[in-house]
């Protein structure tokens, strides 16, 4: 911190000026009557002739209302001088001028990792991006490409964008990347099981007799063929098995989600088993096989999807507002999620005209729409099997 107030403000004349004075108005006892952080503060933003709030506070120092209004009373530092390292004052020193030019930023997605791919025109006078994440900085790179590493973040949606800075320190305009939304499907950790093969058929079988929530299989192959079936049973002891997918394996990755038990062919509805074996046939022998998760808070909706106007009213229940009515918005199709921790919002996009619309006589207007959501599921005595 103080290293890199010597950065900003010291001359080649006089290198040492900012520490000289800084430190003869501490033990003068200059704002003695502050805590540490507001002292430092307030004297080096003296010095300085800057309200130096910002670098301070991104240092970590708390600084109070009455310290923050005599700080407020300087003009700003409008550059970002807590990016500033020696390469920084070594250019300034040399007459280095500020950057010209723009960023721009991509962002892609890879399971619960965003990779930035950044660029400028003006790359030689840059000496890196604040990244941020939602509006808020997270980080900071001296290069091209910055790896954001979300952990168990998963169906969330997020906005990227950089701020250049230049090797100045000055900040460039910022430059956001198209929002992406993290969606995976989450595998069983292997070390929680057992992977045991004969010919085309894998065995899966969780350790300790434990029995494990199972939503489907990923399989991953090189032009994968044939037929497949999954039987699954929550009693490693048990005789029986319930067939809980069958399909056809077709190119190179196949991920395939279970079915009700019972069910026939045609219900593509979700369901999740507790599974302490897992039975694979039809599985090529150099293709790999994952047990996939629960799905958590993530809802998608999958085939037969559709969107229409309800042309008479459902009633779902014997209260009195237990009805939907007639005209109202509904989405049709199967999907996969806990409607206990999930709901469902539906934006809406208008064209309006009048006062509010521009030159050319409409304004769109995106917003969500007025009423209410209701997600029905089937429930059964576990909440998860949805």
């Amino acid at each position: 911190m103080y290293w890199q107030l010597h950065l900003a403000y010291d001359g080649a004349d006089e290198p040492l000026a900012f520490f000289n004075e800084f430190f003869k108005l501490w033990k003068a006892n200059e704002y003695s009557g502050y805590t540490y952080d507001e002292r430092v503060a307030l004297i080096a933003s003296k010095v300085a002739d800057r309200d130096l709030t910002e670098f301070f506070t991104r240092w970590g120092m708390t600084l109070g209302d009455s310290a923050k209004a005599i700080l407020d009373d300087y003009a700003p530092e409008t550059r970002a001088i807590w990016y500033l390292n020696d390469s920084s004052r070594t250019y300034r020193l040399g007459s280095g001028t500020a950057a010209d030019g723009a960023a721009t930023v991509s962002a892609a997605v890879h399971e619960s990792q965003v990779t930035l791919t950044i660029s400028h025109t003006d790359s030689e006078h840059i000496l890196g991006y604040e990244i941020r994440r939602n509006g808020a900085a997270i980080g900071f790179t001296t290069g091209t490409t910055y790896v954001d590493d979300l952990g168990a973040a998963n169906n969330l949606a997020y906005t990227y964008s950089v701020v250049p800075v230049d090797k100045l320190g000055n900040l460039g305009a910022e430059a956001q990347a198209d929002q992406v939304r993290v969606a995976y499907d989450k595998a069983i950790d292997s070390d929680l099981y057992t992977l045991d093969r004969s010919g085309d058929t894998v065995t899966i079988t969780m350790k300790g007799g434990a029995s494990v929530p199972v939503t489907g299989i990923k399989v991953t192959g090189a032009g994968l063929t044939g037929s497949y079936t999954v039987k699954v049973k929550a009693d490693p002891e048990a005789e029986e098995w319930t067939t809980a997918k069958t399909g056809t394996l077709s190119d190179d990755t196949v991920v395939a989600y279970f079915n009700k038990p019972g069910v026939d062919a045609d219900d593509t509805r979700i369901w999740t088993y507790d599974a302490a074996v897992v039975e694979i046939t039809g599985i090529p022998e150099d293709a790999t096989v994952q047990l996939l998760d629960y799905p958590g808070d993530r809802v998608d909706f999958y085939e037969g999807a559709t969107v229409g106007v309800l042309s008479q009213e459902y009633r779902y229940g014997d209260g009195a507002d237990e009805v939907i009515p007639a005209g109202t918005l509904v989405i049709l199709g199967t999907y996969r999620g806990d409607p206990t921790y999930n709901t469902v919002e539906i934006e809406a996009v208008y064209n309006t005209t009048g006062e509010a619309a521009e030159a050319n006589g409409v304004t769109t207007i995106t917003r969500p729409m007025n009423g209410y959501g209701l997600l029905f599921a089937e429930i059964t005595w576990r909440a998860r099997r949805t």
